[in-house]
């Protein structure tokens, strides 16, 4: 079934979806910078090695040096390169960044110091608060310790320097206005979690729409949080889920915490009837929907929860409906901003624009089984055809599916 298949595929393409420094100009290890944006990190970190042999003091090399360290986990290295960063220029954000982050509890390392970690951070946004990075940082440790106001600012100056890109922004918006009134939204990425966020706190969209990340509900603080701000009854639904946190099988093998809540929170709407509706944005895939996906209604930007259906499907007039909102116009930079210094969000920068396409793909799909559409089907293929090829680079273009090739005359 076309639509079943391209829903796969759509979530595997979207789970990712998820820098400047404040340092004086000076010639850059351009080489390194291109495999680190590509996330060939090890590469990347022979390429910055060797040129750090010739330019010991190039304090872009040094600072990527040490982020491409922390990211493959040689934290104890990435810390000697950081520093060596902070002593040439003290009030690197990026070296701070990294610094704070190689300290962060969240990312497991046996040396992490949560206060450390804090301190960092907090003075990278000092030294410059025009780097959207280390305010992703703040977001969370804002909400850790129930600075609501400092979360708040954090995400309106994700916002404000630029940190998004239009395209981006336009997709988060697609999504939450495609989503029931006072409903739950879970999110498994960065891109469609944190500038809905934001969107929420600067244009005040969609502000009764609770975001939740499930790879954060790891984090015990961040699923009471997140409960507590749901309304979710702790006592009935999520009964026992803080208890002995986190849990183990029988065979010590830990049970993370995101399929459990997420498999509690929806045991309790069929039992109880106790939450508001919940959708889940095209990131969340099937490893997480498998045991209720035949209670699942795909709309293009989201995917909601019906307990009353037993059969994955398309509601077709709303697809219809939420692909006329898009403009090929707000599509056409890629999903980072030249900002974003994630080598895992650069690597996938059509990732949205695919989700969108396969939406597109389903409804033609849809429409061509009934031969009364032959003309509705050749506008909406004309339509889409162009979008695909005025916002994707050709070379993304040659690597669709074949089948989406067909489908809108692309070879």
């Amino acid at each position: 079934m076309l639509f079943v298949r391209f829903f796969s595929v759509v979530c595997m393409t979207l789970f990712f979806f998820g820098g400047l420094t404040n340092s004086i100009a000076q010639p850059k290890p351009e080489e390194g910078l291109e495999l680190y944006y590509k996330n060939n990190l090890r590469e990347a970190i022979n390429s910055f090695s060797e040129y750090l042999e010739r330019n010991p003091n190039n304090i872009t090399a040094l600072t990527y040096f040490a982020e491409s360290l922390r990211r493959i986990d040689s934290i104890s290295a990435a810390l000697i390169y950081a520093r060596k960063a902070l002593a040439l220029e003290p009030c690197n954000s990026m070296a701070l960044n990294t610094v704070s982050d190689s300290y962060n509890e969240q990312f497991g390392w046996e040396g992490s110091n949560r206060d450390t970690s804090w301190r960092y951070i907090i003075k990278a946004v000092a030294c410059n608060p025009n780097d959207g990075n280390p305010w992703l940082d703040v977001w969370i440790g804002a909400m850790y310790r129930n600075d609501v106001a400092l979360e708040q600012k954090a995400l309106r100056r994700l916002f404000e320097t630029g940190f998004y890109s239009k395209s981006t922004l336009a997709f988060n918006r697609w999504i939450l206005q495609s989503l029931p009134q006072n409903c739950i939204l879970f999110t498994n990425g960065d891109l469609d979690t944190y500038p809905a966020l934001s969107l929420q706190q600067v244009e005040v969209l969609r502000k009764d729409v609770t975001i939740i990340n499930l790879s954060l509900l790891n984090l015990p603080w961040y699923a009471r949080l997140m409960s507590a701000r749901a309304n979710i009854d702790t006592s009935k639904v999520l009964k026992g889920f803080f208890v002995d946190y986190p849990k183990y099988d029988e065979n010590q093998n830990e049970i993370f915490a995101d399929k459990q809540f997420l498999n509690m929170i929806i045991k309790g709407i069929r039992e109880h009837s106790l939450i508001n509706r919940i959708s889940f944005a095209v990131t969340v895939g099937n490893s997480f929907l498998k045991e209720f996906k035949t209670n699942l209604i795909y709309v293009g930007p989201s995917i909601l929860f019906d307990p009353l259906i037993n059969e994955f499907q398309a509601d077709y007039n709303k697809l219809k409906m939420n692909l006329a909102k898009i403009k090929s116009t707000d599509f056409i930079e890629g999903a980072c901003s030249e900002q974003d210094r994630s080598p895992v969000r650069r690597a996938n920068p059509s990732g949205h624009k695919m989700s969108i396409i396969y939406s597109a793909a389903i409804y033609l799909a849809n429409l061509k089984e009934d031969p009364v559409n032959r003309i509705e089907v050749s506008q909406f293929k004309s339509v889409w055809k162009a979008f695909i090829l005025k916002t994707i680079p050709t070379e993304e273009i040659e690597t669709l599916d074949q089948e989406i090739k067909e489908i809108f005359e692309l070879d």
